[in-house]
């Protein structure tokens, strides 16, 4: 799921259709709690499926870091390393 943090809430553009029928009782267009519990399984279940083909190593990201170390092309910004060391020591 991806969360616009760009996009901003415009009371304007709210369909007031929905709303005034859901205040007239009329709820043909809701769906049940467990109709969307069961919906949210179904794609928990799907996100489940995708994560466990997913490989714990990315070996592609492993062989350029190792031929750029052997090639002595391998380089860390100072702040990173120093960021790095410190947050080593602060975990002891």
């Amino acid at each position: 799921m991806r969360i616009d943090l760009r996009t901003v809430y415009d009371p304007a553009t709210v369909d007031r259709t929905q709303t005034s029928a859901a205040k007239k009782g009329d709820r043909s267009n809701q769906t049940s709690p467990d109709a969307d519990f069961a919906n949210a399984q179904f794609q928990v279940s799907g996100l489940e499926a995708k994560v466990a083909n997913v490989p714990d190593i990315r070996q592609s990201r492993v062989d350029q870091l190792r031929q750029a170390i052997q090639a002595g092309t391998y380089t860390v910004a100072n702040d990173q390393l120093a960021q790095a060391i410190m947050n080593n020591v602060l975990k002891r």
